[in-house]
């Protein structure tokens, strides 16, 4: 058998050419590799580039916010300038509590000390009745609550400014005392409106305080933080804080008289009477008053609560101040209460029966008789001699009021008599 060459290098050809073909699909392959390599490696780089992008911008975009946010929270803390008459909140823009420290900076701007002068009748040695001729000085608390016209409007204690021969406020700038007129009072729910005549008050002074913000005490919740602020022993404002123990605590006042008020174990001492009693938010929820006490309890603090007080400030905040003698007005009656019994047993409407007009009074020269039953005075209605007191009190010799009285002859039916207030002296 022999050699056959020619097979033989058609064999090494046919070898050569698969070497060769699988070579080229190798390079062929590896160029593709590189080619997909860089593919991805620019789209990963582009990936990165990318979020890296979006996560600056999304910093910078939430700087921004956070700058916008803390302008609008920064504006919402701004004063509140005597010209305007809206209020605003002590809160953030999202209605998010401040802290404490926060809280009282930018309320005490509407918090005041009230300082009175009251004449005494106490002589050298102590005893009463002997014309000692001196003053007694007195001191409270009171908050900015609204301004009308050219006053502004303070609320305070009834029993700070009870008796005052004169009433003087110290505003949060330390400047010199401005003098205060006593607006009109509520001696049954120990509310008083101080105002201030804007005239009187330093430049400075006007633009240091504000209008206090005021809350829903009726949302206040045992075991929210409280905050007591006002002239406590009258040595200049301070700062107590507890919380709220109680909403609707029923306690006696001094002169027997009892109210719901709210309980808390923040600290209230003499002078802070009159102040504000604040939540977490900065809002005034509350007058505080030392006049409401409690023998069962010790280390507890009263306020009335300002869904109460509210009215009553805006009902005092419209009583005209006098312009007349300034001498207290006089009725001209003696009275005395128509009690429970009473009225079952005679049939008798509530109210205060007139047992005897004086001579040549303004209660006589109106028309009333005795035997009438006073039911209403000046529009707030009469159910003791005290509430007569009240409303008297709130006004000056001079002053015209409507007095609505109902007579046994005419089956006590409904009269309405226009009178003259005069003068005790």
């Amino acid at each position: 058998m022999g050699f056959d060459f020619k097979k033989v290098k058609n064999g090494v050809e046919g070898v050569k050419h698969s070497f060769n073909k699988i070579t080229k699909k190798r390079i062929e392959g590896i160029k593709t590799m590189k080619k997909k390599t860089l593919i991805t490696t620019v789209v990963i780089t582009a990936v990165v580039i990318s979020s890296t992008a979006f996560y600056f911008l999304s910093k910078s975009n939430n700087l921004s916010y956070a700058k916008e946010d803390s302008k609008k929270q920064y504006e919402g803390f701004e004063q509140v300038k005597n010209e305007e008459k809206e209020k605003t909140s002590l809160s953030d823009e999202k209605g998010q509590s401040n802290s404490v420290a926060k809280v009282v900076e930018n309320v005490m701007p509407a918090i005041v000390a009230i300082n009175t002068e009251t004449a005494s009748t106490e002589d050298f040695f102590g005893r009463f009745g002997f014309g000692g001729g001196g003053t007694t000085k007195g001191s409270g608390s009171g908050f900015i609550f609204g301004q009308n016209g050219k006053n502004i409007l303070i609320a305070t204690n009834n029993h700070v400014v009870e008796g005052a021969n004169s009433v003087s406020i110290a505003f949060c700038d330390n400047s010199k005392d401005v003098k205060a007129t006593v607006k009109g009072v509520d001696k049954k729910n120990d509310i008083a409106v101080v105002c201030v005549d804007m005239d009187d008050m330093e430049s400075s002074t006007k633009d240091a305080i504000r209008i206090a913000n005021l809350g829903d005490s009726k949302k206040c919740k045992v075991g929210e933080m409280a905050i007591a602020i006002g002239n406590a022993l009258g040595y200049g404002q301070s700062v107590t804080v507890g919380v709220v123990s109680a909403t609707e605590r029923q306690v006696v006042s001094e002169d027997e008289g009892s109210n719901k008020c709210i309980q808390t174990d923040a600290a209230i001492n003499p002078g802070n009477s009159g102040g504000a009693l604040l939540n977490s938010k900065g809002e005034v929820i509350g007058i505080n008053s030392i006049k409401y006490v409690s023998d069962s309890t010790e280390g507890m603090g009263y306020a009335i609560p300002i869904a109460r007080a509210e009215p009553i400030l805006q009902k005092l905040a419209k009583t005209e101040v006098s312009k007349n003698s300034g001498e207290p007005a006089h009725l001209g009656i003696v009275g005395r209460t128509i009690e429970q019994a009473d009225q079952e047993r005679f049939n008798m409407p509530k109210g205060v029966y007139i047992s005897k007009v004086s001579d040549d009074s303004p209660a006589q020269k109106a028309g009333l008789q005795k035997g009438d039953i006073i039911t209403k005075l000046d529009g707030s209605n009469i159910d003791n001699m005290s509430d007569i007191e009240e409303v008297l009190s709130n006004h000056k010799a001079g002053d015209n009021v409507e007095i609505v009285v109902k007579r046994e002859s005419d089956n006590y039916k409904e009269q309405k008599l226009e009178v003259t207030l005069g003068s005790a002296n």
